[in-house]
């Protein structure tokens, strides 16, 4: 027979065998439950503890020990192994399946065994906390680094509270891809006789972490990167000198906070001398060829990380999120230095000091959200260039920049840095606090002469802004030329708009006649804009009613709308309630009719 024939024939028989193959699997995919073969009982097995335990080996270290990463315990799945013997019979015979495992105060013969069954099978670990008084389940752990896969520590872990550390050689942790602590590392550096080479170390989550050591682990397969800091300036430079073998590194966060509001650090760290940069501090310039995705939350001074970034080479692809707090102007230089490559800023107790080119702007007492004119586009895109990593899939991906204000006080010479961007402004959301004011206020609203679409809450301040009114100057004096006659032009705000949507009535406890009052105000200033002749009729509004379990705090809800009456100043009236499940529907639908950025619907759903 000839090679040609030969494969043929090969090919033939596997054609048969896989045919068998799919029509066995198809019989057993439709057999009883109690007659699943073992393979398929194991694939559900697997499923339903995968399941179960992403939620712990995804959440990030904490020191409040007693607080679990869900509402379940993390064992419960086990519960189901006991459900019928050829259940039981399935499960002990699949070493994976006890390979992920939480460390709690309980039982160390769970631990024991857990590794025991799992085999030689790589393990997941997450320590969430032990009794220090008898550590035998971490301990039993620890022996097991060399097959450890992913490890998570959610309590401080040094020499100084579990004491074992000092005479324990961990030795090294081969296949360790995934890897986060808190405060201090478990290869203690003075003590460890082999330190690990974690040649395949992927992610790090380090917080808390000293300044002095955090670079002990960094490893030039690392492509994930997360650290928090609690030191001081030098740790900039600390981390940009580290930085140098991290080549392939796609995804750097980096947290700095110096007082006790963090999440892990109870008490600040002193800064001491070494860490305080002067300007003879000697910087070099680093390269990150790979990195698609940074992070930056400070709230100390940002001159070092101003001069960080400078000092950082990164691909043009690659995008920034960045968050200051208590800082100088120097920020403002960090938000020019990234420009366009910026997808979120986050700045509290700053002005603005840049134009942007925003299609979209959402204003309330101590917050300016703002959203771009490509915030679909780089949804999409961005989706596709960070799927690896989880953090990032759970942010929100429109470009957007946050400005919280500690003590909100408007003013033109603070407005004025969103003169020029004012005006491209398309979709609003605005919100001010009664003391502030108004004809401040109503002069930067004038600037957004486009916009089309606006979401409002019932304030008394609403119809007064959409009125068209008639311009009256001061009165004028015949015996002095300088005074022009009044004006008696219909002037009006938002004149291109189409879409008005009305949204958080639970904010107030709304009497009925409040309420009643508060709309008749509203008909009657649509129905100024509808008969002006100098601006269009509005042509859509949507009433957002709050959400039933919220009626306790009103007189009477659900209000009863007079229709009629809405159609008179309107094309089209939408009421929906704010728990229906029609509110995604009506909210997708002015995203869709009205091209609104996602984050601004996104913004206006959190609000109903």
């Amino acid at each position: 027979m000839t090679k040609s024939k030969t494969r043929v024939a090969l090919d033939r028989d596997l054609a048969q065998c896989r045919d068998k193959y799919d029509r066995l699997r198809l019989s057993n995919a439709s057999a009883p439950v109690s007659q699943l073969p073992p393979e398929i009982l194991t694939s559900i097995l697997l499923l339903l503890m995968q399941d179960w335990m992403s939620t712990w080996m995804r959440s990030y270290p904490s020191l409040d020990n007693h607080q679990s990463s869900n509402n379940t315990h993390p064992s419960s799945w086990m519960t189901y192994t006991h459900v019928y013997h050829r259940w039981r019979e399935a499960a002990l015979h699949c070493k994976t399946l006890w390979s992920s495992f939480v460390i709690q105060n309980g039982s160390s013969e769970l631990v024991d065994t857990m590794i025991s069954r799992s085999g030689e099978m790589p393990l997941r670990v997450h320590i969430q906390f032990w009794d220090d008084n008898a550590p035998r389940n971490v301990l039993s752990v620890l022996k097991e680094l060399h097959r450890v896969e992913e490890l998570v520590f959610s309590s401080g872990f040094n020499v100084n509270i579990f004491p074992p550390l000092k005479t324990l050689d961990l030795g090294d942790a081969p296949i360790l891809r995934h890897l986060r602590m808190v405060k201090s590392s478990i290869w203690y550096p003075n003590l460890q006789v082999t330190y690990p080479v974690l040649g395949c170390l992927e992610e790090l989550v380090f917080w808390d972490v000293p300044h002095d050591e955090f670079a002990s682990l960094l490893r030039p397969t690392l492509t994930h990167l997360t650290l928090e800091f609690t030191t001081g300036d030098g740790s900039a430079l600390a981390l940009l000198l580290a930085l140098r073998k991290l080549e392939n590194l796609q995804f750097l966060k980096i947290a700095q906070q110096m007082n006790n509001r963090w999440r892990f650090s109870k008490v600040a760290q002193p800064v001491s001398h070494h860490a305080r940069l002067g300007p003879e501090t000697k910087w070099v310039h680093i390269t990150l060829p790979h990195l698609r995705r940074m992070e930056l939350y400070t709230d100390n001074r940002t001159t070092p990380w101003n001069t960080f970034l400078h000092h950082l080479s990164v691909p043009a692809s690659a995008r920034f999120s960045v968050r200051f707090t208590r800082q100088n102007p120097v920020a403002l230089d960090v938000l020019a230095f990234f420009r366009n490559r910026v997808e979120t800023f986050d700045c509290t107790q700053s002005h603005p000091g840049v134009d942007w080119p925003f299609t979209s702007f959402a204003i309330e007492p101590y917050r300016f959200v703002l959203w771009s004119v490509d915030s679909d586009s780089d949804n999409t895109s961005s989706r596709a260039r960070f799927t690896s990593h989880q953090d990032s899939e759970k942010s929100s991906w429109y470009s957007h920049i946050h400005l919280e204000f500690a003590h909100l006080r408007i003013s033109n010479a603070m407005l004025s840095a969103f003169r020029l961007s004012l005006s491209d402004v398309r979709e609003l959301y605005y919100e001010w606090d009664p003391s502030e004011n108004m004809e401040v206020v109503r002069a930067a609203l004038d600037n957004m002469r486009h916009v089309e679409t606006l979401c409002v809450p019932p304030e008394s301040y609403v119809p007064d802004d959409l009125s068209v009114h008639i311009g009256v100057a001061s009165p004028s004096d015949d015996t002095n030329p300088q005074h022009p006659p009044p004006s008696v032009h219909p002037y009006a705000l938002f004149p291109a708009l189409k879409t008005l949507i009305i949204i958080g009535l639970h904010s107030a406890p709304w009497t009925l006649h409040e309420w009643k009052k508060w709309w008749s105000k509203l008909i009657a200033a649509l129905a100024s804009r509808r008969d002006s002749g100098v601006v269009p009729r509005v042509e859509k509004l949507f009433l957002f009613l709050p959400p039933a379990d919220k009626r306790h705090r009103f007189e009477v809800l659900p209000i009863a709308t007079d229709v009629q009456e809405a159609l008179g100043v309107v094309t089209e009236f939408v009421e929906v309630r704010g728990d229906s499940r029609h509110q995604g529907q009506v909210l997708r639908r002015v995203s869709e009719e009205n091209g609104c950025p996602r984050g601004f619907v996104e913004f206006v759903d959190s609000k109903c």
